[in-house]
């Protein structure tokens, strides 16, 4: 199970600590979180990076010039189990598979 997860992004699928529905999210590190002095997570994860934190208000509106906001301050990093991966994100390879499959959908007039 743990390999499904030795991917470079994951797309979120159900909205968990602020992560958006949607989103994609890179992967910056995974391994033990019970070492990492970050989280108080315990057990295998991710580290991913949402970069989107400044880029939205607390309604889902876009913040006007957030691009301007430096990179520290617009970014932030979240710490997932495998568990919240499970019920969370899907890789970005899965997401390609179904991309693919309702291009297929759409081709066929379905």
């Amino acid at each position: 199970m743990i390999e499904r997860w030795d991917c470079m992004v994951v797309v979120c699928i159900e909205p968990i600590e602020g992560l958006r529905v949607g989103s994609t999210y890179k992967v910056k590190g995974q391994g033990n979180l019970e070492y990492n002095a970050a989280t108080e997570k315990k057990g295998w994860g991710l580290c991913l990076e949402d970069d989107w934190v400044g880029c939205f208000d607390e309604n889902n509106n876009t913040i006007k010039d957030s691009w301007k906001i430096p990179y520290e301050e617009r970014t932030r990093w979240v710490y997932m189990t495998l568990e919240e991966l499970e019920r969370h994100f899907i890789t970005d390879e899965e997401n390609y598979v179904i991309y693919q499959r309702n291009e297929r959908l759409k081709s066929l007039g379905i």
